[in-house]
């Protein structure tokens, strides 16, 4: 927006250019350039969106006014005499679209050119004079900010209606291109017309020519979002349009109309005006929001005085009511985009001045967020890479065929997936880890230990975090170990030090998994939270990391034990079907508090074992906290145990 330094002057005082820049930025008004001339200087500025109040003259000076403490000086604008017995006919259908419409007749007009006072200053602003009436409009648009339509009075056919359009109707626009309406669009109509698109430009079946001896002069308050979208839609910007969509000041439609009509009877003193027709069917209140004070000194971070606060408030033209040490703000309807108490701090700020705000660090103690899931997660990727296996991120998208192929079908759609390859949230990370395993072998690399954690998703809906592994290929060799197939045991032993390193009691459980070969669910504390098992060339497991989480226990310190262990191996008989940790809690249940460790190292199947069964070797490690075990006593602990093995057909191997 082009503003002149001499018209700006004339609503008050003035520092030089250069200082006048300086306060238009520090008011949040970017210059971005000076034309300076022999007697004047023009100023165009950046004006923000939500600053609709800033796009006139008088908006500008009152930002200055407040900053700088020197005098409004807005001219008096009395109501024109009223000298034709005439009021104008106007209907609005759409009081949302157009809340308020105000018109009135001024007859006898004569058109000619404007007058160089007038002229002057709409070229500085960039804007082409085109006749007086015209010209006026504009003149006072700049002044006020807000626009306003002359019609050619003797071309309307009956009362002005605020209606929608029909689908169809066609005007003509002022800049002569015609335009296809709809029944989205907003228009100014006669009894057989649009005469006017409302908020955007005129007709050009009605604009105001030489010939024009009587005019209708519409001033009136449109709904933003609907000029906004007329706009886009007609592909047309115009002044009018470019502040509607902006807001617009409501109640300053008589202030206009009486200014308009005064500049027009002071250039065509034989013109006659009439009262002027005020629709507005549904009155805005004015907005009041509460202000603290001592919140506006916490926010900013300075100590101003409720009183200074008052006084900056009220030179930018708010009310101001106190109300228990508090303010009552009444905002004036030119600064609609108010409506926050931190707009008003914002405002406080801005007059203050931010320059004079002193950086400073925030006196409050900042207590940093412990994310205790986040930090157990972290800690689970610090176990698996520890066991040697290598973290994978995939995605959290997936399809059909690779959810089905596991047996999953608590599908979570999207609504627009990028292609039907991720048409599905993922209900497990298996396919995932899949497809990484698919992807390495295509490229000849099938020796894999990876894992993930991610989040997993079902109808409900529900979503937790899940861990999922998978080993494949060879096992290298070591100097314990010769080279071999990957086996369900290397997977299994990886879990168990998870288990151990979380503090939780980990066992494992035949379950029949259609999808698994070898399929085992896993327990936690006799709770089931995953499965695991044999697919296709690879070894997998997958956990509900958020309950192994949850069933995590604190590790207690022990100190050094003060006396011997004694390890004891057993090898027993029993069925083939026999679960070994149920061997292990009868081995724990009779060792009356001294057993330390069970370890299964051994199972053995040949043929001096009877068919259907099993021989299963563990090494046993008893340990007192209070006193030195002896053999005997051990051994009498071994004979109980076996005692109570024998109910279950469990012996000890021959």
């Amino acid at each position: 927006m082009k503003i002149s330094y001499n018209w700006l002057k004339s609503f008050v005082h003035l520092p030089n250019v250069e200082e006048l820049c300086d306060i238009l930025t520090m008011l949040g008004f970017e210059v971005a350039q000076i034309e300076k001339e022999d007697s004047d200087t023009t100023i165009d500025l950046e004006i923000p969106v939500s600053r609709h109040d800033a796009l006139s003259i008088i908006g500008i000076a009152r930002d200055i006014s407040a900053k700088t403490n020197e005098k409004l000086n807005i001219p008096d604008i009395p109501e024109p005499p009223i000298t034709l017995d005439i009021i104008p006919e106007i209907k609005i259908d759409e009081p949302l679209l157009c809340p308020r419409y105000t018109g009135r007749i001024i007859s006898n007009v004569s058109i000619f050119e404007s007058p160089d006072w007038i002229k002057e200053k709409l070229i500085k602003s960039g804007i082409r004079p085109i006749n007086n009436i015209v010209d006026i409009t504009n003149y006072v648009l700049l002044e006020f900010g807000h626009p306003m339509h002359s019609f050619d009075y003797d071309k309307l056919e009956g009362g002005i209606v605020i209606r929608r359009a029909k689908n169809g109707e066609k005007i003509i626009g002022l800049d002569e291109r015609e335009y296809v309406l709809d029944e989205k669009t907003l228009v100014i109509a006669d009894s057989k017309k649009p005469v006017c698109i409302g908020g955007v430009i005129g007709g050009i079946e009605t604009e105001v020519t030489d010939k024009t001896k009587n005019i209708f002069l519409e001033v009136a308050y449109f709904d933003p979002i609907t000029v906004r979208e007329t706009s886009k839609m007609l592909n047309i910007t115009t002044e009018s349009s470019y502040r509607f969509e902006r807001m617009t000041d409501y109640n300053g439609v008589i202030l206009v109309q009486n200014r308009t009509t005064n500049l027009i009877l002071e250039l065509i003193p034989d013109a006659k005006a009439s009262s002027i027709n005020d629709v507005y069917p549904n009155p805005y209140p004015l907005k009041k929001i509460l202000l603290r004070p001592d919140r506006v000194n916490k926010v900013l971070g300075i100590d101003l005085s409720k009183e200074k606060q008052k006084e900056i408030l009220e030179r930018l033209c708010f009310k101001i009511e106190v109300c228990n040490g508090n303010f009552i703000v009444e905002v004036p309807s030119f600064r609609g985009e108010i409506t926050r108490e931190i707009d008003l701090i914002e405002e406080i700020a801005r007059v203050y001045g931010y320059e004079k705000i002193k950086e400073a660090m925030p006196i409050s103690p900042v207590v940093p967020d412990i994310n205790g899931h986040f930090n157990m997660v972290k800690k689970v990727k610090e176990i698996m890479t520890g066991c040697g296996m290598d973290e994978v991120i995939t995605y959290s998208f997936t399809n059909k065929d690779a959810l089905e192929k596991i047996g999953q079908n608590n599908f979570v759609s999207l609504l627009s997936p990028l292609s039907s390859e991720t048409s599905l949230m993922t209900t497990s990370l298996i396919p995932s880890l899949l497809d990484v395993f698919q992807g390495n072998k295509n490229r000849q690399k099938e020796d894999l230990s990876i894992f993930s954690i991610g989040n997993v998703f079902k109808k409900g809906p529900s979503e937790h975090t899940s861990l999922a592994g998978l080993m494949s290929g060879k096992k290298k060799k070591t100097w314990l170990d010769e080279e071999r197939k990957i086996k369900i045991f290397d997977l299994l032993g990886v879990i168990k030090r998870l288990f151990s390193e979380m503090g939780i009691d980990c066992s494992f459980e035949k379950k029949d998994v259609p999808w698994l070969k070898h399929g085992l669910k896993i327990l936690a504390d006799d709770k089931e939270i995953g499965i695991s098992g044999i697919l296709d060339e690879t070894c997998i497991f997958e956990i509900d990391l958020d309950m192994l989480i949850s069933l995590r226990k604190t590790k207690v310190f022990s100190p050094l034990a003060k006396y011997p262990k004694i390890d004891l191996d057993l090898s027993l008989v029993a069925k083939e079907e026999t679960k070994s940790s149920d061997i292990e809690e009868i081995i724990r249940e009779k060792g009356r508090g001294l057993v330390l460790n069970i370890e299964l190292y051994d199972i053995y199947k040949r043929k001096n074992i009877k068919q259907g069964y099993k021989s299963l070797t563990y090494t046993i490690t008893y340990q007192s906290d209070e006193r030195t075990l002896t053999m005997d006593e051990v051994e009498e602990i071994r004979d109980d145990t076996l005692k109570e093995l024998k109910k279950i057909g469990v012996s000890l191997r021959e």
